[in-house]
């Protein structure tokens, strides 16, 4: 029951907080960009704040910046900065390396050491596994740093491009109100209605003014007639 449950508000979350909020396609797939390329990063600890204020620096959608951003957890954290790690390494100049590192520092720090999911999940909330990792990750040096930004931005392109199909998609068949090219039709419509409201009052005053100017009084308006009882 509780993982149906969490199902259930994280489903509703992406469907009231993402989907059908009044942003473009480009904002929500652009918030998911930033939070990836953020997740990306060994920023542990400041992940989520630094994918919001990107968000907002950006102007794109910043509930999307939660749920992926947690793509970088305990359980993701051990292959994730380890292919960063190798990636920068093979582009760094030697002379800026840290040296060669084990692979246990990786396993180490993801906490391998624990032994079931459940645990895994409560390390989360636990500071002293965040600044564990976060000093783990500090001894890694410079490959590390640039592993990540290079990954972060690949991953971050290749989330936009899917995220911004699967909001099309998604609005086209369920909201096509939401769509761009709907809403810029619905404005055009109110726009036309406005202008023909404001043609229609000019020349009834055009005619009021011919009237007066013709010295004939306006028309009085008709006095409603009181029906007998």
């Amino acid at each position: 029951m509780p993982y149906r449950y969490t199902w259930y508000k994280f489903r509703d979350f992406v469907k009231f907080r993402i989907l059908h909020v009044d942003d473009t396609p480009h904002q929500i797939a652009f918030g998911a960009a930033l939070a990836i390329f953020v997740a990306w990063t060994p920023t542990i600890g400041l992940q989520i704040t630094a994918s919001m204020l990107l968000a907002h620096l950006f102007r794109a959608n910043k509930a999307i910046t939660i749920p992926a951003v947690w793509l970088s957890n305990p359980v993701t954290v051990v292959p994730l900065f380890y292919v960063n790690w190798l990636v920068g390494r093979s582009v760094v100049p030697e002379q800026y390396r840290a040296g060669q590192i084990d692979l246990s520092v990786f396993v180490d720090s993801g906490g391998a050491e624990v032994a079931t999911w459940s645990q895994r999940f409560i390390m989360l909330f636990d500071p002293t596994f965040w600044l564990k990792l976060s000093s783990k990750l500090l001894g890694l040096g410079l490959e590390l740093w640039v592993g990540s930004i290079i990954m972060g931005v690949l991953m971050g392109a290749l989330f936009y491009s899917l995220v911004y199909w699967g909001v099309v998609e998604y609005r086209t068949k369920y909201r096509p109100d939401l769509l761009p090219r709907v809403k810029a039709a619905g404005r055009k419509l109110a726009d036309a209605a406005l202008e023909k409201a404001h043609l229609s009052k000019q020349k009834l005053d055009e005619k009021l003014h011919h009237k007066y100017a013709e010295g004939k009084p306006p028309i009085p308006p008709k006095k409603l007639k009181n029906k007998p009882a």
